[in-house]
């Protein structure tokens, strides 16, 4: 059950954040968000690292860092980036469906499973067009949260492959965000200088601290506590989570709006988690008849 706590906190930290940073803070705040949150999560991993063992990085870590810098860039700094132009529970909701069609298409699941996970784009979109004006900055956020649900779904399945398995949790951490960081860091800085140096480092620490670094930590504890499909169960709701803050702390929530996000949510839940039941069916069946 603690683990399963991390994880709801981890959750609804992160739920609580992404809807402030989409409702409250400016494009360059929102980039000054990324770039801290980027930085500050490799320093406490890294110390953690550093503290646990000692650190050994050779050709193989450094070329599998390299591509997940690379993952990372298009998941996490995309997925920022679209906050800019949607609420975060459009844009995790976005980014959640895209990422299921894509993992069905890389581990080429049955065209059953894929018009499925079309069926969750759609639905997805659905609520994301009634909850959104259909304007430019509709579309820019709703391309960038596509790219980073083809980001996510890339993580996930190179996790597997690339030499990842190489490298522990901790390693990944502390290196993964660099690549996010320095870009994320650039773009606060060349659109203008004046707002970046203006910019209330005060209020965004504490939302990078809270909403990011400690949610990432208190999920990776969780997650070696907790069976696999209880963490994709509380996982799949953080866009509901987001829109529960969102309409409690920044706008109404409508019948129409909830009843497509809940819809949108329980067909994650049930694709997620009857592929991991599968799964595991799978492999008690082939150690059974070994």
């Amino acid at each position: 059950m603690l683990g399963l706590g991390l994880i709801v906190a981890s959750v609804a930290l992160q739920a609580f954040a992404l809807s402030r940073v989409s409702f409250q803070l400016g494009n360059q705040e929102i980039m000054a968000f990324s770039s801290m949150s980027f930085f500050l999560c490799s320093f406490v991993f890294f110390c953690k690292l550093i503290v646990s063992k000692p650190l050994v990085i050779d050709r193989v870590k450094v070329i599998a860092l390299a591509k997940m810098n690379v993952y990372t860039l298009l998941a996490f700094l995309a997925f920022h980036l679209a906050l800019m132009y949607l609420p975060a529970s459009s844009a995790a909701l976005i980014e959640a469906s895209i990422a299921l069609v894509v993992v069905s298409i890389l581990t080429r699941e049955s065209l059953t499973r894929l018009l499925q996970a079309v069926a969750i784009v759609m639905v997805t979109l659905a609520f994301a067009f009634h909850t959104n004006d259909m304007d430019q900055p509709f579309i820019v956020g709703l391309l960038l949260s596509g790219v980073a649900g083809i980001g996510a779904a890339v993580i996930s399945f190179k996790s597997h492959s690339d030499n990842m398995g190489y490298l522990s949790v901790d390693e990944m951490l502390a290196f993964r965000f660099l690549l996010s960081g320095a870009i994320a860091t650039l773009l606060v800085i060349s659109t203008d200088s004046d707002v970046a140096y203006n910019i209330d480092y005060g209020n965004i620490l504490p939302l990078s601290l809270f909403g990011f670094v400690l949610p990432f930590y208190l999920l990776q504890k969780g997650m070696e506590v907790t069976r696999p499909i209880l963490t994709v169960c509380m996982l799949s709701i953080i866009p509901a989570t987001s829109y529960l803050f969102e309409s409690i702390l920044y706008r109404h929530a409508s019948v129409i709006e909830s009843g497509l996000m809940g819809l949108a949510v329980l067909l994650i839940l049930t694709y997620s988690t009857s592929n991991r039941v599968r799964q595991t069916s799978n492999t008690l069946n082939r150690q059974s008849s070994e």
